[in-house]
């Protein structure tokens, strides 16, 4: 039986270095001459990821998988990036693929066998604990945090409305009707999602049901130097807020308010202590400081496979954790302010 019609749809953005990698697993998993086309959705890069991906495609020759390179003339974001490589694809189903990963040489059988029986199909990330100490603190925290997911997925899962906010969920590698895709980001068109994975998967799953099969899987890479591990950190800050505060509010809302009751305490106590006892502001700021430390101390051994994990993730968590949760509050600000303003402009 012939395989369905898959349009492969990949967004990029100032990552030419990345697509070398993704290109040659793409090749060795059996996608190129199995999938109908691969395009290219370059979202205004200025590093030559046009150049790069223009030279995979004069490399390939292929009878059956088209390849075409899709330029946007300034920086959309990735929900609009997607949302231009699914308007212009030709067939019923389209995959996605994000640049920072590597397909497994199985990957065009697997897909291949799950499609069209399973109409929605996420893949299970994977992680190279050994590669960098950021794979390393990737792979830790999330084994950790969503253990109930890697165990479920381990089985098979099926996400659907009813268990939804209880698991993971991402548009690294996903295949969906094209349709389908369409339809779930029509409302959002005018007023693009910061978070375009949470929110706009929850409108597909209504529907259609999402298939996490535990050999579907990808290996996903997160940035290789500080600067940009703590940057992607930051921007991670908006999109969990969009969705997780202001929309589903559970489990992530109720720890944001544990996370501000705390910090109000705080607050109150360096502002007080002085006053009931013979403390400076000084010695009160360092005791709460000291506080802070240990919690992230006990955090990292509660992940953390050994004495030598410990020493070297706890300083990177420290970083992690102010900076995600500076990113966190300084979104529900800017979401505030930007719900505030439409109100004003309806009347509402």
């Amino acid at each position: 039986m012939a395989d369905v019609a898959v349009s492969v749809v990949i967004p990029t953005f100032n990552v030419a270095a990345q697509l070398h990698g993704l290109w040659a697993s793409m090749r060795t998993s059996g996608l190129v001459g199995r999938v109908r086309e691969i395009i290219v959705v370059d979202d205004g890069s200025t590093d030559g990821t046009a150049a790069a991906a223009e030279a995979f495609i004069a490399d390939v020759h292929d009878p059956v998988t088209r390849i075409r390179l899709l330029r946007l003339p300034s920086n959309q974001g990735r929900f609009l990036a997607r949302l231009a490589g699914a308007r212009v694809a030709h067939f019923e189903f389209v995959l996605f693929l994000d640049t920072r990963l590597e397909l497994p040489a199985n990957f065009a059988d697997r897909l291949f066998t799950y499609l069209p029986g399973d109409r929605c199909l996420q893949g299970v990330t994977r992680l190279d604990p050994d590669r960098t100490i950021f794979d390393r603190y990737w792979d830790r925290t999330h084994l950790v945090l969503f253990r109930r997911y890697y165990r479920d997925a381990e089985r098979g899962l099926v996400i659907t409305p009813e268990n939804y906010d209880r698991y993971p969920k991402g548009t690294g590698v996903f295949a969906c009707p094209r349709d389908v895709f369409l339809a779930a980001c029509e409302p959002h068109e005018h007023a693009p999602l910061l978070n375009d994975d949470t929110a706009l998967l929850l409108r597909i799953v209504r529907t259609h049901p999402i298939h996490v099969r535990p050999d579907f899987e990808f290996f996903w890479f997160p940035r290789r130097t500080l600067a940009g591990f703590l940057g992607r950190i930051w921007t991670r800050g908006p999109s969990s807020v969009e969705y997780h505060l202001f929309e589903a509010r559970g489990a992530y809302f109720r720890l944001f308010l544990l996370v501000s009751v705390a910090l109000a305490g705080q607050v109150l106590f360096i502002g007080f202590l002085p006053r009931m006892a013979s403390w400076s502001v000084f010695e009160a700021t360092v005791l709460v400081v000291m506080a802070d430390v240990a919690i992230v101390v006990l955090t990292t051994a509660w992940f953390a496979r050994g004495v030598g994990d410990f020493i070297v993730l706890a300083p990177l968590h420290l970083l992690v954790v102010v900076v995600a949760g500076t990113s966190v509050f300084w979104s529900v600000a800017a979401q505030l302010a930007r719900r505030g303003i439409r109100r004003l402009q309806t009347g509402s």
